[in-house]
């Protein structure tokens, strides 16, 4: 016999894994990975119960679809530095850019993420919170 693969397991574990993520203890520095998990998992329980379900889907199949709906400030781009292949100082280069205030608007709408880098970045954060130990 095979095991039956669960959908349903599979978003669960990936809500398990934001919620364990977003409550441990705030960092002392900025953190932009941190900042945009906040972000989406506060994004889910304001939304409906569709919408938690579609995104957590979406999450959990890494998909490279952008999140629609959801502006995750100028860590955004740090984040899609960081987790899009850019080394890290790029990545501080481009939050400091970011955090600017003569930034264009052209920038400021480049503060969104794709379901893929947002669950890098989860992964990342997870594995350093200890939640597989």
């Amino acid at each position: 016999l095979r095991p039956v693969q669960d959908p349903l397991s599979q978003v669960l574990h990936g809500l398990h894994k934001l919620v364990h993520v977003c409550n441990q203890p705030a960092p002392t520095t900025a953190d932009p990975a941190r900042h945009v998990l906040t972000v989406f998992k506060r994004a889910l329980f304001a939304d409906t119960s569709v919408a938690l379900r579609n995104h957590l889907q979406q999450l959990s199949a890494a998909s490279d679809v952008m999140i629609a709906g959801l502006d995750f400030g100028p860590a955004a781009q740090a984040v899609r530095a960081l987790y899009g292949g850019a080394h890290q100082s790029e990545a501080q280069a481009v939050l400091e850019t970011s955090l600017n205030p003569g930034v264009s608007d052209e920038v400021r709408q480049n503060h969104h993420l794709t379901y893929k880098i947002l669950a890098k970045a989860l992964e990342v954060k997870a594995q350093a919170a200890d939640y597989y130990a």
